[in-house]
């Protein structure tokens, strides 16, 4: 239930919190090996070694396949979050560790989202697009890409299974250096394209049959830039930006406990001196900080 709860734009330690939540309700969901007209939306084809996924057409009977629902799981969310709303989790529920409230909550009304019936539609359209992608991985080896650097030992070829406007699905071949994991963050080329790079955070990855990997990647802008903080301490950062063009508040990639809520950077980006204030990080890995700035110009 959590692959097909639409897990791609939680943190790593979200994902964790709906497993708990799952798992408290699994004996209440509805599985069975025959499709239920306007009860079971999502399935799984067991000889696939695929993870689950959303009924889009009529599929061709096979014994491999199982369907699966919320069923009466829903109403007990329904329940739990009642119980969150007037103040903390129910006593019953192990979350298999210590989370606020506003968490707990948040995270129980994505999953009632994810468990309508019929499920919820796409803000944006997915496309299956096959190309070729340059990855590197890691803060360090991120940043010395766009400053231009040769790729290094981290860097590995991914091909493209679909886009959307807010992350990639990739097939990994073989996976390298110390592989995959969820939270890691990865820069993303096409391999002979314009040298363009995105930015994003590995949300989720499954195994799959012949030594390969699908890989579900969130992406943060559709371009990223190698920046300069200014003052007495300089320090590299990514602005994660559509554009040249920086609007009313960006995003900015930085090295794991560089962010300062008590400083606003200047930065100095295409001719133009800008005042960065400070509103907070959106999320966080094992050696990156991306916060959100306000942005303010300078005459």
């Amino acid at each position: 239930m959590v692959s097909g709860s639409s897990p791609d734009c939680l943190a790593p330690r979200e994902i964790e919190l709906a497993e708990w939540i799952v798992a408290h309700l699994g004996s209440s969901f509805v599985l069975s090996a025959t499709h239920q007209p306007q009860v079971t939306y999502n399935y799984i084809d067991l000889s696939s070694g695929q993870p689950p996924q959303r009924m889009m057409q009529a599929l061709q009977a096979s014994p491999d396949l199982r369907f699966f629902a919320a069923g009466p799981a829903a109403a007990q969310l329904d329940a739990v979050i009642r119980v969150v709303e007037s103040g903390a989790p129910p006593s019953d529920l192990n979350l298999g560790g210590t989370y606020e409230g506003p968490q707990v909550l948040g995270i129980c009304l994505r999953l009632k989202a994810s468990w309508a019936s019929p499920p919820p539609v796409r803000k944006t359209d997915r496309y299956q697009v096959s190309h070729s992608l340059n990855v590197a991985s890691t803060m360090a080896g991120v940043l010395g890409r766009l400053q231009g650097a040769p790729a290094g030992p981290t860097q590995e070829t991914w091909v493209t299974e679909n886009i959307g406007a807010g992350g990639v699905f990739a097939v990994v071949s073989n996976v390298q250096g110390d592989g995959l994991s969820i939270g890691k963050l990865v820069g993303l080329s096409v391999a002979g394209g314009s040298g363009a790079y995105s930015v994003g955070v590995i949300r989720r990855w499954t195994r799959r049959p012949k030594l390969q990997s699908g890989v579900a990647i969130r992406t943060f802008a559709r371009a990223a830039f190698p920046i300069t903080f200014g003052g007495v301490a300089p320090q590299e950062a990514i602005l994660l930006n559509d554009d040249k063009v920086l609007r009313e508040e960006v995003l900015i990639c930085q090295r794991e406990g560089a962010f300062d809520k008590r400083i606003g950077p200047v930065l100095e980006f295409e001719g133009e001196n800008f005042l960065l204030v400070p509103i907070g990080i959106v999320e966080s890995g094992e050696d990156f900080d991306i916060a959100r700035y306000k942005v303010m110009r300078q005459t």
